[in-house]
């Protein structure tokens, strides 16, 4: 059981316990229920695409308040997305709604009580409804800023495909009505790297809410999400609600909020106002007096493919639950070592590309592990932070270090696997490097889009300023009782059987230096910038001064040309007779690999170089 205060901080309330597991024909969920007898069970329904990648902790969040407030919670991933099983490319609205079905009824049989509503972000708050009116239930409906005209939405989606073609193409793009005519030719629009279908497309058209009416002879909740205050709602919200009005009880609420489904700077989740008057409806509408049976424990279950099985695993960090899948494969490669996905920043273990590349490299026998580091993704957690840039600075300071050296920890000692090649997009890049140059358990890294800079400082009055680059070591150096360094040398500590070397390596990755007593320093600030990443590209020269195996995957950005510049100084004289760096750039892609066909490609690439390496555990 997690023990957390209520806080503005990233923490989820008191006496809630997650559980993870598969359940239906290989869907995921996560099941969040109080310590004491749930009083009734709600479902909560993702949003669409790049919509629920990003607000995935928004919803985590809300799930853990209202189990807080003493309700059963399932969140769920429909089939195709997230952990679960299925393809995107061949799921359809209906589909998604015969999934919520699914979902309500696993939870009545956990908790023993009857399902009294569901709550939904976006186009989850729309499916909410038409499934409420679909099962003739009488279930309390909450939708936070719904999409009310699928064809409307699907037009966004367009646009969005439209603008990712403009960035990506040099300039060259496709009109509305060039992605339309490829959609009726039967090829997939890439939407932030979702495959958007024909079916999917034209089952959007059949989302109405005005058409379909009072979803719900219960209450209904609607809330529009503005982040700045004093906009008034929008029309087509306030007449939404209006019409539900005329049938029976509908709430409408305003409330100033970032809006988390799309790409922000805030890293505040828990939103007060949003969920204190959400709960607040709650308890005022009528409960639905109902027999309470005894609640049935969960089984995590499995998803089975063709080529591996997959299965959640939790393991602890600093006394926080952390959560992963862990991908087994069923013809496993002999004496190989495993593969460890370090979260890429802010994203979740299964957002963008992890889910289906972990499946690629588990169909060619690699054991592969991704999972979600504290105050990320659906592991509980501390990650005190107000905006993105705050997190990646910490991120540069080795803050996911822990949390991937306790997944060393959990693969040695479940698994008996000693030995691991890490990877990572971005902020997990990072992180894959500077330990691999402090724990001998790593043998080999594929950094992907490995950045080469500092991230800017979140300090608006440092804003035009580059980030101390010492800063946080001196920190370290002067204070051996902060937080970073406390929990380093815990884990360290713990790691069997290499524990004090993992500590001493460590210890000297996070005290490395800038300055006149390295020759290369200078070197590096006079090609990439004053702002250059030193302490991880002198992580970077030991790695090959241990002659690890080292594979980066750039796309067409700025980091790739910055490793161009920086390739010469990693490759000096004190790397020894260290290997060249393997590396390959993907054209006509962008930071994330969204455009069309950047998953094949970097798992072929990957995939390629995992096989030319003789690989010594």
């Amino acid at each position: 059981m997690q023990r957390n205060a209520v806080s503005d901080a990233n923490i989820g309330p008191q006496s809630v316990e997650d559980f993870p597991f598969f359940f239906g024909n290989g869907i995921f969920g996560v099941l969040h229920h109080p310590s004491c007898t749930g009083r009734s069970c709600w479902v909560i329904c993702n949003p669409f695409g790049m919509e629920k990648t990003n607000s995935h902790r928004l919803n985590f969040e809300w799930a853990r308040a209202l189990a807080g407030a003493g309700h059963w919670v399932l969140r769920f991933d429909y089939r195709g997305t997230g952990d679960s099983a299925g393809s995107f490319e061949g799921s359809t609205i209906s589909d998604y709604i015969d999934d919520i079905g699914t979902a309500v009824c696993e939870l009545e049989r956990l908790s023993g009580v009857p399902c009294r509503g569901l709550a939904g972000l976006r186009l989850g708050a729309g499916l909410a409804a038409t499934f409420a009116a679909q099962s003739r239930r009488e279930l309390d409906v909450v939708m936070w800023e719904p999409v009310i005209d699928g064809r409307k939405y699907r037009k966004t989606l367009l646009r969005t495909a439209m603008a990712n073609e403009l960035v990506n193409s040099g300039g060259l793009h496709k009109s509305r009505n060039d992605l339309r005519r490829e959609l009726e030719a039967g090829r997939p629009v890439s939407v932030d790297g979702f495959a958007l279908s024909a079916p999917m497309y034209d089952s959007l058209a059949t989302l109405d809410l005005k058409a379909l009416g009072r979803p719900t002879p219960a209450p209904v909740f609607v809330a529009q999400i503005n982040s700045r205050s004093g906009r008034p709602p929008r029309p087509a919200i306030v007449e939404l609600v209006r019409a539900y009005s005329s049938e029976g009880a509908a709430s409408l609420e305003t409330v100033r909020a970032p809006s988390m489904w799309l790409r922000t700077k805030s890293y505040r989740w828990r939103q007060r106002g949003l969920f204190e008057k959400t709960l607040a409806w709650i308890r005022e509408s009528q409960s639905h007096s109902s027999e309470i049976s005894v609640p049935v424990a969960a089984s995590p279950g499995s998803n089975e493919t063709a080529d591996s099985i997959e299965r959640p695993v939790g393991f602890d960090v600093a006394g926080e639950r952390v959560w992963g899948i862990l991908h087994d494969p069923k013809k496993p490669r002999e004496d190989a070592p495993s593969i460890v996905m370090v979260a890429a920043g802010v994203l979740c273990r299964s957002g963008i590309f992890y889910t289906r590349l972990a499946r690629d490299l588990a169909a060619a026998g690699w054991r592969v592990l991704r999972f979600d580091p504290r105050g990320i993704g659906d592991s509980n957690g501390p990650f005190e932070s107000d905006s993105v840039d705050e997190v990646y600075c910490k991120i540069d300071a080795g803050a996911l270090v822990p949390d991937t050296i306790a997944a060393l920890d959990f693969l040695s000692g479940e698994c008996c696997i000693e030995a691991s090649i890490l990877t990572g997009l971005c902020g997990g890049a990072t992180t894959s490097i500077k330990l691999a140059a402090a724990d001998d358990r790593v043998v080999g890294v594929a950094p992907l889009e490995l950045p080469l800079k500092l991230n800017p400082s979140p300090d608006p009055a440092n804003r035009h300023q580059p980030v101390d680059r010492n800063l946080w070591v001196d920190r370290v150096s002067r204070r051996r009782g902060t937080f970073l360094l406390l929990t380093a040398y815990r884990f360290a500590r713990m790691a069997k059987n290499n524990a004090r070397r993992v500590s001493d390596n460590l210890s000297k990755v996070l005290n490395l230096r800038s300055g006149p007593t390295s020759r290369h320093h200078r070197w590096f600030q006079e090609r990439i910038g004053e702002d250059a990443n030193i302490s991880m590209l002198a992580a970077f020269q030991a790695i090959l001064a241990k002659k690890l195996p080292v594979f980066c995957i750039y796309a067409d950005s700025r980091d790739a040309q910055l490793f161009q510049l920086a390739m010469p100084g990693l490759l000096k004289e004190e790397c020894g007779d260290a290997p060249p760096v393997g590396h390959v750039f993907i054209p006509g892609q962008d930071h994330v690999f969204t455009m069309p066909g950047q998953s094949e490609e970097l798992s072929r690439s990957l995939l390629a170089w995992l096989d030319s390496e003789p690989w010594a555990v």
